[in-house]
This record gives C-alpha cells, structure tokens and sequence, in this order.
C-alpha cells in the first residue's frame, strides 16, 4: 500500500529546515556539514514529537500508532526471552495470549521480583501462566534491550507454542530510505512543527521560542485526536 500523499516525508522536511536555516531549499545544494546538522535537529524533533510528557505523573504519552504485534515461540527450559529491538518498555492489555487454537489461559502480568520469589521457592515447569517485563543490563555497543520472564517454565509438552503481545516501539530515524515518519497524514503538520521548534532552538540557542509554542499547541490538538483513536478501538484490537 502506498502513502498517502499528504504524509510529509523527510525531504519535505529538509526543505522547511533549510529555509529556516538560511541553507535554501535546493537539498542537493547542502553541504554534508548541513546535512548532519539536519539530521540531529530532525532526530531532536521527532523524539519530542513520539515521546512528549503530559504531566508529572506520567512521564511520555503513548500514540496509538506506535503498537506493534510481537511473537515468543516457547521453548524447553527456558523462561526468559529477549523482547524486540525497538520494544518502548510497555506490553499492552497486560497480558500475553497464546496463538489462537491452543486452548491455553491468558498469561497475567507480574513483577520481576513475584516471578524470582516464585522461583527461589519452586521452580515449576510446564504452561506458563504469569510473565514479567525486564531492563537488561545496557550494552554501549548495541544499546538498551528488555526481556520478558515466563513463569512456570516451559517443558517439553509447551516447546514450540506461541504467544503474542501488543507493545509500543520506538521508531527509528528518517533516511532516504525509510522516509516517513510514524503517525502518518493526520499528524504530519505536528511532526514538521516539531522539527521546526527543534531548528528554531538550534539556531536561536534558545528553548521555548514562538515555533515551540505552536508546536505545544499542536501536539495538544494531536493527542486530543489520538485519545478519541484509543476509544474508538476494542480493547483487544
């Protein structure tokens, strides 16, 4: 499927950044300096754009376009099994499922300390009904990375089944390969005005300016409209 037209893509962008910036609007013009400088004013943007704080309690919102459906295929003896590479912390609904015709109970949410509690007194094997989620240690080379712990553990009668998840993910920068960014049409002027309130606090030294204002304004429109997408779905689609 294509997208729509409407989408702003990253040269759209690179044309409002350069203009802004006084680099002009011709992209093949830019130096290889400018486009590094553009790069991390866009990548700046964009993060405050998915992971914007809506209050004191809550330290990001969470988009309805940033789920995914991720997959663990069990296997013997183990109980823990790295999550994806661009997992964002959260497993939605609060519980794993098992793959459809495996008549098996919905695992329920724990903590990481319920399930070592669990196993320090009896390390059960067989389907597991209870899974946490956990930070790994992080690895400067390859970056931050969670795991999921499953309790019991699997045996041999559970090897191979599957369950599936909802979980929020952590886009990746735009390229001219991967071009657009997460959210699509709908929010692509909030994308651009991020980016600009990012250019604008680049090129001003300066945090909070009058394109951070407006950018402040649309993203409170934006997730107005993405709450309204949230009740409008099922919980379990």
């Amino acid at each position: 499927m294509a997208e729509s037209t409407l989408s702003v893509d990253i040269n759209t962008i690179r044309r409002e950044v350069g203009n802004f910036l006084a680099w002009g609007r011709t992209v093949s013009d830019y130096t290889t300096a400018q486009l590094q400088d553009f790069d991390d004013i866009c990548n700046h943007g964009l993060r405050m754009f998915y992971f914007p704080p809506t209050g004191p309690d809550t330290p990001y919102y969470e988009w309805s376009f940033l789920r995914k459906v991720g997959t663990i295929t069990l296997a013997t003896g183990t109980y823990t099994h790295d999550l994806p590479d661009d997992f964002g912390g959260t497993i939605l609904d609060r519980t794993l499922v098992f793959a459809e015709g495996q008549g098996k109970r919905a695992l329920q949410k724990t903590t990481e300390d319920s399930i070592r509690k669990h196993r320090s007194i009896d390390q059960q094997t067989g389907v597991p009904r209870l899974f946490a989620v956990r930070v790994k240690t992080h690895a400067p080379t390859t970056g931050q990375r969670w795991e999921i712990l499953l309790y019991p553990t699997p045996a041999a009668a559970e090897n191979d089944l599957v369950l599936t998840y909802r979980y929020t993910y952590v886009p990746d920068a735009l390229t001219n390969t991967n071009k657009y960014p997460s959210g699509g049409a709908q929010y692509s002027e909030t994308i651009l005005a991020a980016v600009m309130a990012a250019a604008e606090e680049r090129s001003d030294d300066e945090f909070g300016g009058a394109l951070f204002q407006k950018f402040m304004t649309m993203l409170g429109q934006a997730i107005r409209a993405d709450e309204q997408v949230k009740n409008n779905q099922s919980p379990g689609s």
